[in-house]
């Protein structure tokens, strides 16, 4: 790895210091691993990388931003640290989206306070997704693991590991967890939004018998281009499911996967911090299932889990209260579950 990539991400990510004394989140500040200097280290390591995206401005619900600081703790309690590489979280300037929404002049003025007068990007989704183009360029088949964040973090993320892989001639696929389909043309006029987001990836991304989605409250007679399952549905046929799916990948010959997990598709009594609570949504073993069984079927080269959002949609705001500690433990379950599947994916 070159010089340059090792500057160009050090510039684009937060250092530790900066996010503990900058951000108000009291004692879980803790969370977060040093920054180092061993950037080559971390991309020449086997395992997964954690690239945190604590960004919430494309949701109208805001909270997920603290999603990246509050998770990574319970990951850590639960995970064998050796399993994990983390890199840190990008710079976000919650002002902007992405850059295409910038004006030069105001890019410009950014880049000479943020980055020195360097050419980078300065909007949250621009900078997640430079820095994943700097990791594929020089590791093509590296596994990243995103931490949100609301689900807007999954366009730059899934778009940069779609494009790697397809430069190396590899079928892809992604699966997306979600209570929704996250396929309306735009939100409050935003064609990136958490809302919008994977109408917009299909735009640039054709994903005909390529996107499966699982735990949706109900069907999207939109989606035609791609296969569905209900919440519903799947509970009441877990196996049939998995078998629907894997015999998918297999037909299409999918090569690797992305998973896209919105802790959302969740019942509420699973994970009720988070923006849209679901009412009978799945459980969280009906997802460690899905995933360890299509991990089975196919190599998980991609991942994120969003929506985590420990400050809102809170029952009881008693200390003593169940929650957040019910969505951040079900979360890390999935999350860690999520770096186990990539991490043996070789």
């Amino acid at each position: 790895m070159s010089q340059d990539i090792e500057q160009i991400i050090k510039s684009l990510m937060l250092p530790a210091d900066y996010i503990i004394s900058k951000r108000t989140v009291n004692e879980e500040s803790s969370s977060f691993v040093n920054w180092r200097d061993d950037v080559y280290e971390k991309l020449e390591g086997k395992n997964a990388i954690i690239l945190g995206v604590p960004f919430d401005t494309a949701s109208v619900e805001r909270g997920a931003a603290l999603g990246t600081t509050f998770l990574r703790k319970y990951i850590k309690s639960i995970a064998p640290e050796e399993d994990l590489i983390d890199l840190g979280d990008i710079k976000v300037i919650p002002h902007f989206i992405h850059d295409r929404y910038l004006n030069i002049a105001t890019i410009d003025q950014f880049q000479q306070d943020f980055f020195q007068d360097k050419n980078l990007p300065v909007a949250p989704l621009s900078v997640a997704q430079r820095v994943c183009e700097e990791i594929y360029h020089f590791h093509p088949t590296k596994k990243i693991f995103g931490l949100g964040g609301d689900h807007s973090i999954s366009y730059p993320l899934i778009k940069t590991w779609f494009n790697s892989r397809k430069k190396l001639g590899i079928k892809t696929a992604i699966i997306h967890f979600d209570s929704r389909s996250d396929l309306k043309p735009d939100s409050v006029g935003l064609e990136l939004s958490n809302k919008s987001w994977v109408y917009e990836l299909n735009k640039s991304i054709t994903l005909t018998n390529e996107l499966i989605q699982i735990g949706l409250q109900e069907e999207d007679e939109n989606a035609s281009f791609c296969t569905q399952y209900t919440a519903n549905y799947t509970k009441n046929n877990l196996s049939q499911v998995l078998n629907g799916i894997s015999e998918h990948l297999n037909s299409n010959n999918i090569e690797e996967v992305y998973i896209s997990f919105d802790i959302s598709c969740l019942d509420k009594n699973y994970a009720s911090c988070t923006a849209s609570p679901t009412e009978n949504g799945l459980e969280p073993h009906h997802c460690t299932y899905l995933i360890q069984g299509i991990a089975q079927s196919v190599k998980v080269s991609g991942c994120d889990i969003v929506e985590v959002a420990p400050k809102i949609n809170n029952p009881n705001p008693n200390p003593l209260s169940s929650e957040p500690n019910t969505t951040l433990n079900n979360s890390a379950l999935i999350a860690n579950t999520l770096i186990e599947v990539l991490n043996n994916a070789g």
